[in-house]
This record gives C-alpha cells, structure tokens and sequence, in this order.
C-alpha cells in the first residue's frame, strides 16, 4: 500500500467514525448524511485511474446520491463556492 493509498483509507475510516458518532447521537444528522454520502469518495478517486473511470462520472454519481440522500444543496452550495474561488 503507497502512502497515498494510506492517506485515502484513513480519510475512509474516519469518515466512517464521523457517521457513527453522529448517528448515535442522533442530534447531529445533518453530519452523518454528508459522512454517508462522501465515505466511499476517496476510494473512488483512488481507483479512477486504474479502473478508467472518468471524474466527471465521478461527480455525476456523487450528485446523483446527494439528491436521493436529500443532502444535495449541502453539496451544490460546496461546489459552487469551490467553483467561485477559481
């Protein structure tokens, strides 16, 4: 395992801790859907090259899960502000 491979597990992990706590304590769900929605990020990432899979589907998908996860103006409120620094 490279280092980078390492860093992207443990952004993993702690994603996964984060849903976790948040779920238990149940006052912080706003935490535990946007941890739900972005864990499996850095393995996606992680794999794109290898797998020859392009980021714009990526995204695609990432938009795709926010709206069913009804988390999808956190997510296009991060994009565009993301967008508006360049």
């Amino acid at each position: 395992m490279t280092s980078k491979e390492l860093l992207y597990q443990i952004i993993v992990f702690a994603l996964i801790d984060i849903r976790a706590a948040a779920y238990e304590k149940k006052s912080h769900k706003a935490i535990f859907m946007v941890a739900d929605l972005i864990h499996n990020l850095p393995l996606q990432l992680a794999h794109a090259n290898s797998k020859n899979i392009n980021y714009d589907d990526i995204l695609k998908s990432l938009k795709e899960r926010a709206k069913i996860k009804k988390c999808d103006t956190w997510l296009d409120g991060v994009i565009n502000d993301l967008l508006s620094k360049n």
